[in-house]
């Protein structure tokens, strides 16, 4: 299901949560969120995360199993990931819940706009 929803809700959810739920950070880059136990990039960031495990990733095809988390944060990934319905399939795989954030156009236009016109795929 797609619900609209505010980042302070999902990380109030993650709080009250955290120690049940199995939690995946994807391109989470040096700042993920704290709740993660299981942080995930393109990019080797390991280094920054001795209290977390940390996954490259390689491909396509994310590394992990049908359900193995119980909810997957994902913030400004979507917008650099060249197959958004594979993307997307593929958090639903891995995960029962998740959240997706994308930046605004005007965060995008003004706020970011030389990262965007470099390495944005998407704006929405």
């Amino acid at each position: 299901m797609i619900e609209r929803t505010s980042r302070e809700h999902v990380l109030n959810t993650l709080e009250k949560n955290h120690h049940n739920w199995k939690i995946l950070d994807i391109g989470c880059n040096r700042d993920a969120v704290e709740y993660a136990q299981t942080v995930a990039d393109t990019e080797d960031f390991s280094k920054f995360y001795n209290d977390k495990k940390f996954i490259l990733i390689e491909g396509k095809d994310l590394p992990f199993e049908n359900n193995e988390f119980d909810f997957v944060y994902a913030s400004h990934v979507i917008e650099h990931v060249e197959d958004i319905v594979y993307f997307t399939k593929e958090l639903q795989r891995i995960s029962k819940h998740g959240y997706i954030e994308l930046p605004s156009m005007l965060e995008d236009n003004i706020i970011l706009s030389k990262n965007a016109s470099e390495d944005h795929k998407w704006f929405f």
